[in-house]
């Protein structure tokens, strides 16, 4: 698991007190690129988020970068749904929102 990106031994996580994945271990190099595929049902997001920490294993341990923590902080967007926005207002505020006071990030 030494200068592993990303290691997985014995893996086993589960819901309701029964195991969805089981025996569950690989590992990454850094710098290595990997999917994740399968059938709907089959377990990926929940390997995802007990990779993150979101789901407690039931056995085995997950290292990343050879620490057994992660932090985690979720890329997400407190919107009204109710709010009345068209696609082409939201395109327009990326396109036009300097004009109308709203910095945008800087691409340098």
């Amino acid at each position: 698991m030494n200068g592993d990106a990303l290691a997985l031994e014995g893996v086993a996580v589960g819901h309701g007190g029964r195991a969805v994945l089981a025996g569950v271990g690989f590992s990454l190099a850094p710098g290595s690129f990997a999917g994740l595929i399968g059938p709907n049902g089959s377990g990926k997001t929940t390997l995802l988020r007990s990779i993150l920490g979101l789901v407690k294993l039931l056995e085995g341990h997950v290292a990343i970068g050879g620490r057994g923590q992660v932090g985690y902080v979720p890329q997400s967007i407190a919107l009204d749904r109710f709010m009345p926005v068209r696609a082409r207002d939201v395109i327009a505020l990326g396109l036009d929102g300097h004009r109308l006071g709203i910095p945008l990030p800087s691409r340098r």
